[in-house]
């Protein structure tokens, strides 16, 4: 009995060491997926000065579109990726999942794609990632060398991202919202959106907007979605910054699950094409 209790006793005091313990931090990872036709030199010489010169990230080469799946619930700085290692609506149906995955956790690594086919991936990438472009880049690599490839990458590993994180689009949509701290209605109007927030104008009566006050916006979906999504789809979001006036603010969204993420994305490049045809017509 005694010998149990003194093992007992030294796994309660493990434990006590354990919790006491100072956290470990998570790796900061730096991925660069290249497909089976990419120049091997250049994979190599990209490995070689991630490595040598962002000894405080790790590395990861994932050969497969499921390792790449698998790294995305990393902590992701930049994701370089040859734009032939999966066909193009593959690419871009992975890469969104990663890119919604991230918002969850709200992190948004850039993404730097390595082409020679640039019009062609540019138009594959505005028809499901274009709320993003902000964040991302490309290079057209074939031609250039190697101090040119690794001078982008260096821009692109030491710019702050959390800055411009995803495309605002102009807009000018009507929306109802649930303001919960006067457990009231309201009207409004959204003026500006991305996939991480928007821009609010309360028009429906004089209300002076607070900081972090919460939200739930009933965007109008209609002709954006199937029709099996309703009229309109509600979002949770906090008042993250009031302008002159208090009746403008920029929200957030908050709180949204990867399906309502992948309804918002839609949704943003549905606003987005509608707006740009109405502004070339005009």
């Amino acid at each position: 009995m005694a010998d149990i209790q003194m093992d007992e006793e030294k796994k309660a005091a493990q434990l006590v060491e354990y919790l006491q313990g100072p956290r470990r931090k998570r790796k900061n990872y730096v991925i660069v997926a290249t497909g089976q036709n990419f120049d091997v030199d250049l994979s190599h010489q990209m490995a070689v000065f991630l490595r040598k010169n962002y000894t405080n990230l790790s590395l990861a080469l994932p050969r497969s579109d499921k390792e790449l799946v698998r790294l995305f619930s990393r902590q992701i700085m930049l994701l370089i990726i040859d734009d032939q290692f999966m066909p193009y609506p593959e690419l871009c149906k992975t890469l969104l999942e990663m890119k919604t995955k991230q918002k969850t956790q709200n992190m948004s690594a850039p993404i730097l794609f390595l082409t020679d086919r640039s019009r062609e991936l540019i138009a594959h990438y505005s028809d499901v990632l274009s709320p993003y472009q902000e964040a991302d880049d490309y290079i057209k690599y074939r031609g250039m060398n190697f101090a040119q490839i690794s001078a982008r990458i260096q821009v692109v590993l030491s710019t702050n991202t959390s800055t411009r994180r995803a495309k605002r689009f102009k807009l000018k949509v009507p929306v109802s919202a649930y303001y919960l701290p006067h457990n009231k209605y309201v009207q409004g109007e959204i003026v500006d959106m991305s996939v991480f927030g928007a821009k609010l104008t309360i028009t429906s009566e004089k209300l002076i907007l607070r900081h972090r006050d919460q939200l739930k916006v009933h965007l109008p979906v209609t002709g954006h979605l199937p029709v099996e999504s309703g009229d309109f789809v509600r979002f949770s979001a906090i008042v993250r910054r009031v302008l002159m006036g208090g009746r403008q603010a920029a929200i957030s969204w908050e709180h949204l699950s990867m399906e309502q993420n992948l309804k918002l994305t839609k949704i943003v490049i549905s606003y987005s094409n509608q707006e740009a045809m109405r502004s070339g017509k005009s």
